[in-house]
């Protein structure tokens, strides 16, 4: 899976969503640095694996080598920082493997170009770079043209932060067969609506974060898994029906949205701190409810809590028979009319959230502070 999360180091909180994902390949030796690049040596391959630029090229070729090295891997994150002017982006043969978010805010790329004796990628006729291995499509230049964009049959993976803050487009058509959005996968676009295939199976960090115009929204399912913030402030989004076969939803999934109630399936086993029922990290929406059977995780989240973090919740339930329809079949007058709910529950008249560090499980954690998250993934699917 692609869903283990980790803080390593010291973090400089700010107040919106930044990615970070930390590779999940600890086989590297020193930072070096040559001309605008900076670059670590895989310890198995003895190639060089760029992790950060700082140039100003306009039509950027990534070079073969680096010093004496030859360049195989582009980090996560690598261009996030450097690379807000670059316009083309040229892959050269020697490279075997790019990290999530490589580009991420790249917003000036409109076309990836793919040396015709590289083996590992290559791009349509629209300049969008593919993995040849799996057909996973890497990264889609966000100052294209295109106002529309189809996504290929036989693309199974949309990898990390591939076609984030694409603002241009207005509408993307996702083909049957697609399995895995990545982390940040479609964070902080404009598009209005989209349609998630049947097919996808995991939803991962970030993966729709901030694509706020969506109104309407229909989960596939085969979903089973619901990623860290993965619709945090997609505030158009005021109902949606989460699939029977989801068993985990990560922390902060649905913060920051239109909800005022959630249906949550009794196949749901973990549920994140602040996955449903708040406006933020911190602050409740007021009168949420959540609807679910007895003795499941529902229940237990709408009171749950953590004296060591200061974490609360106090949320009203309501337990129904049939969790795996909204409100258990009831409508929303009926629900509404009836005085008698099988069971409610009421703590406090909201729920309280002020701790800074937020554990999610054993080596996780994400830093909170000014209402903004900062989440290290490791990316890395089992």
């Amino acid at each position: 899976m692609k869903h283990i999360a980790f803080i390593s180091g010291v973090l400089l909180a700010c107040s919106t969503l930044i990615p970070m994902t930390v590779s999940a390949d600890d086989d590297t030796i020193g930072e070096k640095s040559s001309g605008d690049y900076t670059y670590t040596i895989d310890s198995e391959t003895g190639n060089a694996v760029i992790n950060g630029y700082s140039g100003s090229d306009s039509n950027l070729v990534i070079p073969d080598k680096l010093d004496e090295y030859s360049v195989s891997s582009i980090d996560a994150n690598a261009f996030y920082k450097g690379g807000s002017k670059i316009e083309t982006v040229t892959i050269p043969s020697s490279l075997e493997e790019i990290g999530d978010n490589a580009f991420f805010d790249c917003t000036s790329i409109k076309e990836f170009i793919v040396d015709e004796k590289n083996e590992n990628f290559y791009t349509d006729e629209t300049g969008v770079l593919f993995r040849k291995s799996d057909n996973c499509l890497i990264a889609f230049p966000p100052a294209s043209d295109a106002t529309s964009y189809t996504v290929p049959d036989g693309v199974t993976e949309i990898h990390g932060g591939a076609m984030a803050k694409c603002n241009n487009l207005k509408e993307i058509t996702l083909p049957d067969g697609l399995v895995y959005i990545d982390d940040w996968a479609f964070a902080y676009n404009t598009f209005s609506k989209i349609d998630i295939p049947d097919s996808v199976a995991e939803i991962c960090d970030y993966s729709f974060a901030y694509c706020e115009n969506v109104t309407s929204w229909k989960l596939p399912e085969s979903l089973v898994y619901i990623g860290n913030a993965a619709f945090a402030n997609c505030t158009g989004m005021k109902e949606v029906v989460i699939p029977s076969h989801v068993t985990s939803v990560g922390m902060a999934a649905f913060v920051g949205t239109g909800l005022t109630e959630v249906t949550i399936p009794p196949n749901i086993e973990t549920i994140g701190y602040c996955a449903f029922g708040y406006k933020d990290m911190e602050n409740a929406v007021d009168d949420f409810v959540i609807y679910g059977q007895a003795g499941g995780a529902a229940a237990q989240y709408a009171t749950d809590s953590d004296e060591d973090n200061s974490y609360s919740n106090s949320f009203t339930f309501v337990t129904v028979s049939d969790a795996t329809v909204p409100r258990g079949g009831a409508s929303k007058e009926e629900d509404s009319q009836s005085t008698q709910p099988n069971v409610t529950i009421t703590k406090e008249k909201e729920p309280k959230n002020t701790g800074k560090i937020i554990l999610l499980s054993i080596g996780a954690a994400v830093l909170v502070i000014g209402g903004g998250i900062i989440l290290f993934t490791t990316n890395k699917r089992s």
